[in-house]
This record gives structure tokens, C-alpha cells and sequence, in this order.
């Protein structure tokens, strides 16, 4: 997601929120500020929201870096409503988006070990070591923006029409570019 921050100046204008988690350890908490990453808590998006600003996250989270197998493209995103909730309130626009590749730098064995010490399961492992091989391409694709109404006080019907269309729209983008960006026959949901 970092890469991708730095790639496009549709990214570059994001602030960037990730797992709290990583910067309660020392490396992980280096690399955060290193990058001015903020910390994934509904407080956090709340200050980032009321200041308009843009926020570029992973809904799927730590999570879905535990889910992470070699080779089969999935989300965890079915329980993952808050940022909807959040979107609803303050009628942000959501955009859908998809990493193509990413699950062709992890190494599955390592990514279980670590999971022992709930620690992310995503890792890169190739003939250099910790860094990914060069030969694995990353495709970033970004689906039309989904408009959220202003909705001060969403119900759970509400949060769960906006998810639902969230994910209809992250599946579409998917399908639309698997066969040009090397992806799978189909996007796991979970």
C-alpha cells in the first residue's frame, strides 16, 4: 500500500492509516512515522474526517494479511462495516481497490509461524531474502467512487446497503481487470 501511496498523485494526496498494532513494536513503529502512517482507530478517522482529509487504508486490515495465501486473491471485508458507518456520517466518497500480485510475495510457512505470535502473516520470501523477487509485477486498479449521502445517524440498514454496494463495486473492479493484471477466476470474500 506504501508503494502504491508513492505511485500516483491520486494516492500521494492520502493520508495513509494502518494497523495500530504494527506501531506497538519498535521496528513496526519506526516504519509507521518513518512514513507518516496513522493508526487505524475510529478516533483517528473521526480527527482525519472532520479535517476533509483523504485516507488510503485496508479495510481487511491485519486480518487480511493473516488470510493471506500464495496465490489466491482474497478480502476480508464482510464484518468490516465501520468505515461505511464513518463514510454514511461524514458523506465521504469510497473508492474500491484492489492490489493485483500482492499474495506473489508472500511465502504462506513463514506467514503461519508468525501467526503463533499474532504477528501479520504477510511476508516477503524469495532468493533475496526479506525483499520480494523483482520479477513479481504489482497492478493497482481503482474502481469509480462510490458517493455516500450524509447520513448523520446511519442506521444498521443503511451501513449494510453501502457495505453491500461497497463490495458489488470491489468485485466488478476485480473482475474487470484479473485477466489484464494476472489475478484469479474469482475474488474471495471474506
Amino acid at each position: 500500500m506504501n508503494a502504491t501511496a508513492q505511485s500516483h498523485s491520486f494516492f500521494r494526496k492520502a493520508e495513509v492509516v494502518g494497523t495500530q498494532l504494527a506501531g506497538d513494536y519498535p521496528w513496526g513503529g519506526l516504519i509507521m512515522k518513518f512514513y507518516g502512517i496513522e493508526g487505524a482507530y475510529p478516533e483517528n478517522f473521526n480527527r482525519l474526517m472532520k479535517e476533509k482529509k483523504n485516507i488510503m487504508f485496508v479495510p481487511g486490515g491485519f486480518e487480511e494479511a493473516t488470510i493471506t495465501v500464495y496465490g489466491k486473491d482474497r478480502v476480508f471485508i464482510k464484518h468490516r462495516k465501520g468505515f461505511i458507518k464513518l463514510a454514511l456520517e461524514y458523506g465521504y466518497t469510497v473508492y474500491p481497490c484492489y492490489i493485483f500480485g500482492e499474495t506473489k510475495l508472500t511465502n504462506e510457512k513463514i506467514g503461519l509461524f508468525l501467526n503463533k505470535f499474532k504477528l501479520p502473516g504477510l511476508m516477503a520470501y524469495s532468493k533475496n531474502l526479506l525483499l520480494p523477487n523483482e520479477n513479481v509485477k504489482l497492478f493497482t486498479v481503482v474502481g469509480k467512487g462510490i458517493s455516500m449521502p450524509v447520513i448523520l445517524n446511519p442506521t444498521q440498514e443503511h451501513v449494510d446497503k453501502f457495505h453491500a454496494l461497497y463490495i458489488e463495486k470491489l468485485v466488478e473492479v476485480y473482475d474487470r481487470w484479473k485477466g489484464v493484471c494476472g489475478g484469479e477466476d474469482k475474488l474471495e470474500i471474506l
